[in-house]
């Protein structure tokens, strides 16, 4: 397991422990040899350069995502990420600035949901997957500085912590599955 890291060993790839979406990220319509993820897997998710852009502007477009989380209960809750991004073809990464209930509920349940809702377009996807923490480390250091300035400057001391999330599917909000581990 990394240090900092809270959840399931995941084998980082490259030395530092890190990846960067270049060496992760390969367009599904691109030919050639498939790098592994940062769970140091083949894919079989292929985030697009669509959703890497959207998630990215995600916040500035005034559409931030929502991450559901399950406590240890089994209560239900949503949070605003405004710092949802594509962190490799296969993950998603987000700065945990506010470090409360969503915090505690990963790390009860690392099943989570993150919903994109375009209005204006009209472009839907939920993501779903298992989410790990890294409250310190290269994993942290990457996400943070990868983390959009609007959510930073909300986290000046840079309390926060990362987390990566394996997407297992991919839906559009009628429910019709995009993608899907097999």
């Amino acid at each position: 397991m990394l240090p900092g890291s809270v959840g399931v060993d995941i084998g980082m790839t490259a030395a530092d422990g890190s990846m960067s979406f270049e060496e992760g990220y390969r367009n599904p319509r691109s030919s050639g040899p498939q790098p592994s993820n940062c769970f140091g897997e083949l894919a079989m998710i292929e985030l697009t350069d669509e959703m890497r852009d959207l998630l990215g502007t995600a916040l500035a477009d005034g559409f931030a995502c929502v991450v559901g989380t399950v406590s240890k209960d089994g209560y239900p809750q949503i949070s605003p990420k405004g710092s949802v991004m594509v962190y490799d073809r296969e993950t998603l990464a987000y700065w945990e600035r506010a470090r409360r209930s969503a915090m505690d509920n990963v790390t009860a349940n690392p099943h989570v949901i993150v919903y994109y809702n375009n209005q204006e377009t009209r472009v839907r996807w939920r993501f779903h997957g298992e989410a790990t923490i890294y409250a310190d480390g290269p994993v942290r250091e990457d996400v943070m500085s990868r983390t959009i300035q609007a959510e930073l400057d909300r986290d000046p001391e840079r309390l926060g912590v990362a987390v990566l999330i394996k997407v297992e599917k991919i839906t559009e909000l009628t429910g019709k599955v995009l993608q899907q581990r097999d």
